[in-house]
């Protein structure tokens, strides 16, 4: 039997290089650049076997977002994370080249699982390479967004599709948005936890209105595909061009 669907977690990645990465996902493809098999890909730090799923909120950065695909030299994506747990180093988390994960960064192996096995069952994990790096900073915008949506009561599967599905950038862009609507200040009014929900309110919605437009596309050409062979058929009949 054939494979479809291939996950790869990749630990102790702090060395990762973009080359590296496009190695594996150059193995995923034809030789026209087409993707034979869906692949998710998730690189984390050293292993932590003390660590339970869950303990700390994370970062995500997409490893393929700032490449073009042809192995050349690019700077890593940004992660929000300022600190990371453990550090070996008492100084500031330093990024390696070619990887948005810390050096010396952790991460616990229940959750590197959980997170590798989630990822491939998800549109959003689909033909990416994910970096994640656990984040213990409480004003780094991706500790806001994990901790509001765990204490909001969402499950394990919605947190890390917003996540993975641009949140922390998306949150920014609501904050600067509702910040534009509402030059009076009104915002001086609202508690910290009052201006969070609104702020991932506005960027769920946002997202899930661009989930179903894409959705609206996929069906679209569905649609006009089957529409095509439908009446390729119908002519060959016509023609008396039988099988």
């Amino acid at each position: 039997p054939s494979v479809a669907n291939v996950a790869f977690l990749l630990t102790d990645a702090s060395t990762l290089d973009m080359e590296a990465v496009l190695n594996v996902v150059q193995t995923m493809k034809d030789d026209a650049g087409l993707t034979k098999k869906s692949f998710t890909v998730v690189a984390v730090g050293e292993i932590d076997d003390e660590v339970s799923e869950a303990t700390y909120p994370y970062a995500v950065a997409d490893l393929l977002s700032s490449s073009d695909g042809t192995g050349g030299d690019a700077a890593p994506p940004s992660m929000d994370y300022s600190t990371t747990i453990p550090q070996a180093n008492s100084g500031a988390a330093a990024t390696t080249a070619g990887t948005s994960i810390p050096a010396d960064a952790t991460y616990s192996r229940e959750e590197s699982f959980r997170l590798v096995a989630t990822c491939l069952g998800l549109e959003c994990g689909r033909n990416k390479a994910l970096a994640f790096a656990a984040v213990d900073n409480v004003n780094a915008t991706s500790y806001k967004l994990v901790k509001g949506l765990r204490e909001a009561g969402y499950g394990w599967d919605q947190e890390l599709q917003f996540m993975v599905d641009g949140g922390a950038k998306n949150y920014d862009q609501a904050v600067e948005e509702y910040k534009a609507r509402h030059p009076e200040e009104e915002r001086v009014m609202m508690s910290a936890d009052e201006k969070l929900e609104e702020a991932i309110a506005d960027a769920m919605a946002r997202q899930q209105a661009e989930n179903e437009e894409a959705l609206r596309r996929m069906e679209t050409k569905a649609a006009i595909d089957s529409e095509f062979l439908l009446e390729m058929s119908e002519e060959s009949i016509t023609a008396g061009d039988w099988a």
